[in-house]
């Protein structure tokens, strides 16, 4: 997880992570600057969660961690829930360059 901001006025745009299924597709997602602090609590890196009612979006911009044609957008009503086995394995992201 990171925060993205404009780097020429430090304003922060939001929060970004990537999330990964268990078919290890991998998905940008969003959270908006001004519910940020809503999810500092259930967004943790690393854990495995189940996630609903969030908006889908074709990618757009020159902006993209990864190679992907959708993002996941969180609203201030997106469930959030950490699910029993946080012990799936999951391999290591890929960056492209």
């Amino acid at each position: 997880m990171w925060i993205t901001k404009n780097f020429t006025t430090k304003e922060i745009w939001g929060q970004d992570m990537l999330l990964i299924d268990e078919n290890e597709e991998q998905i940008r997602a969003s959270v908006p600057r001004d519910i940020i602090s809503q999810f500092d609590e259930v967004l943790k890196e690393s854990d495995i969660i189940d996630l609903e009612n969030f908006n889908v979006s074709k990618s757009n911009g020159t902006y993209r961690p990864i190679d992907g044609e959708y993002k996941i957008y969180v609203k201030n009503n997106t469930i959030v829930k950490q699910l029993s086995d946080q012990h799936l394995p999951i391999q290591g992201t890929y960056f492209p360059l």
